[in-house]
């Protein structure tokens, strides 16, 4: 007797699997997600100039195989991790790197090594001379810039790829904290300079546009006002404060030996002659007059200009007086000289 014929009718109804559209929709979202990991992941290569396995399991073993303590290695071993992070699902990445034994913040220093040095040329040279990986961690806080031209063999901020040869971990990273600050405060003064040079312009343009609207009298009187301070001021630095060098100097000698006469006089023929150009410069060759009778009092001295000239010595009298000149030299200097002829 033959055999009657099995029909199964099997039904593929959206009603009899409902969840199936989206159990397809869900699979092809990772499909997609998996293509774009492995479109960045190639990205990463690329740019890093990495030509090794493209593999979550083969990027973990080469990853142990490299966690070894070499600056090469060290390099190798971000350049795998930056690709395994790309290759991971989302909150995957870390427990991935804590079971290879890596701490977040050690794989992210690896990670940053990898990227920077990846744009420097001459890489060998630097990883031969760098020796540990510890020795190019410490590197990574420096700019691109910077550690191009230390691989270029140049000194950077006091620093020699020579130097840092010799050097331990802990000595370079000493070395580049005070290198940095030293870098820090050359920039401080060096904004410092210019925010005053900025304001030596101002105050040049405003005294330029104050000058422009007075008579020609009073320019003059505030041109001599400026010469007798410069003048004040250069005779207060000769008298007390070369003088004071020198004393220090012979006290030195008599204590100690030896002799600074030659010194000293070369000094004071440097100023003489520095003098002596100044002389010729503006031809004040001639003999200084004895006469000690003021201005004021001399016969053709009239009325008005005694008037003016007791202005200018009252409003002369107030600015060497007022605080904000109280230590200045020339205040000093006038000061002493005023003493002086009160005494006499």
């Amino acid at each position: 007797m033959a055999r009657q014929k099995l029909e199964t009718n099997i039904n593929t109804t959206d009603a009899a699997t409902p969840a199936l559209p989206q159990m397809v929709e869900a699979l092809n979202q990772e499909v997609v997600t998996a293509l774009e990991a492995n479109d960045n992941a190639n990205a990463v290569a690329k740019q890093l100039g990495y030509e090794g396995a493209m593999t979550v399991g083969a990027l973990e073993d080469e990853i142990r195989f490299y966690q070894r303590r070499t600056a090469e290695a060290c390099l190798e071993l971000g350049k795998r991790l930056l690709i395994l992070k790309e290759l991971s699902p989302h909150g995957e990445f870390i427990t991935r790197i804590e079971l290879l034994g890596f701490s977040q913040s050690s794989a992210k220093r690896f990670m940053q090594a990898a990227f920077k040095f990846s744009k420097t040329t001459n890489l060998g040279v630097l990883t031969d001379k760098l020796g540990s990986q510890s020795k190019l961690l410490e590197l990574v806080t420096m700019d691109d810039d910077d550690i191009q031209q230390l691989a270029n063999g140049e000194t950077v901020r006091g620093l020699s790829l020579d130097e840092i040869d010799t050097m331990t971990a802990s000595q370079l990273k000493v070395a580049l904290r005070e290198s940095k600050l030293n870098y820090e405060a050359q920039g401080r003064v060096l904004e410092e300079k210019s925010l005053a040079n900025d304001k030596l312009a101002t105050a040049l343009n405003a005294r330029e546009q104050r000058v422009s609207q007075k008579s020609q009298d009073e320019i003059a009187k505030e041109l001599r006002s400026q010469a007798v301070v410069d003048g004040f001021a250069a005779e207060h630095a000769i008298q007390h404060q070369l003088g004071a060098t020198f004393k220090a100097l012979i006290e030195h000698s008599l204590d100690n030996g030896g002799d600074h006469t030659q010194f000293m006089l070369g000094l004071v023929t440097q100023i003489e002659r520095e003098l002596l150009k100044v002389r010729e410069e503006f031809n004040l060759l001639g003999e200084v007059t004895t006469d000690d009778t003021p201005d004021w009092a001399k016969p053709d001295w009239s009325e008005q200009e005694k008037a003016m000239d007791a202005k200018l010595q009252a409003e002369w009298d107030e600015k060497m007086n007022s605080p904000e000149w109280e230590n200045h030299p020339a205040a000093i200097a006038y000061k002493a000289i005023k003493s002086n002829q009160t005494a006499n």
